[in-house]
C-alpha cells in the first residue's frame, strides 16, 4: 500500500484545480476512508500512517475548495497525533509519523493558515510541537525526517509563528548551528 501514495501525491498536484479529475478520482471516498483508516490506526504500520497524513496535507495543498469541509477535521488529526506522540510518557514516540504528521500540516498551512497575528487559537500548538520536533535530541533519532520536516514547515510559514520565532529565536539558532 505504500507504494502508491508517490503516485496519489503526484496525480494530486498534477490535478491541481482541476475538478473534473477529482471528481474521476473519487476524491471524496479516497479522504473518508483515510480519515476511516485513521480512527483504526493502531490496525496501521508507521510508514502507512506516515503516508496517510502527508497525503490528507498534499489535498489540502493542491485541492482546498474541496477540503474546506475537511479542513478542521485535518487539523485535529494532525494535532492529536502530534500531541500522542509527543507527549506520552510511557511508549516511545514514533518519529515516522511525528513527520508524516508535520509534512501533512506542512501542506495543510499552505492554504488553511494559523497564524499567531491573524489570533489563531492552534498557531502557538503548532509552533510548539515543530520547535520540539526541531529541538529533540537526535542522537535518539536513526533518521533526520522528523528534524528536517520541522525546520522545513518553519522556513515555509514563518511568517503565521513570526512573533514565536522571535520570542524563541535563541534556542531555534543555536540548535540549527548544531547540526
Amino acid at each position: 500500500r505504500c507504494s502508491t501514495f508517490p503516485i496519489i501525491n503526484k496525480l494530486l498536484e498534477m490535478t491541481s484545480g482541476n475538478s473534473d479529475v477529482v471528481n474521476k478520482m473519487n476524491l471524496n471516498k479516497l479522504v473518508n476512508d483515510y480519515f476511516s483508516s485513521m480512527v483504526n490506526q493502531s490496525k496501521l504500520s508507521s510508514s502507512l500512517k506516515a503516508n496517510i497524513l502527508t497525503i490528507l496535507g498534499v489535498i489540502c495543498k493542491f485541492h482546498p475548495e474541496f477540503m474546506l469541509k475537511y479542513s478542521k477535521k485535518c487539523l485535529s488529526l494532525f494535532l492529536d497525533i502530534l500531541k500522542v506522540e509527543m507527549s506520552s510518557k510511557n511508549a516511545k514516540p514514533d518519529f515516522n509519523v511525528i513527520a508524516g504528521s508535520l509534512e501533512g500540516l506542512n501542506n495543510y498551512l499552505f492554504n488553511f493558515t494559523q497564524s499567531a497575528e491573524e489570533g489563531s487559537e492552534h498557531a502557538r500548538t503548532i509552533f510548539n510541537y515543530t520547535k520540539q520536533a526541531l529541538l529533540s535530541n537526535t542522537d535518539d533519532v536513526t533518521r533526520y525526517a522528523m528534524p528536517r520536516t520541522a525546520l522545513d514547515l518553519l522556513a515555509k510559514h514563518a511568517e503565521q509563528f513570526d512573533e514565536y520565532i522571535f520570542e524563541e529565536y535563541q534556542d531555534l539558532f543555536e540548535r540549527i548551528l548544531q547540526w
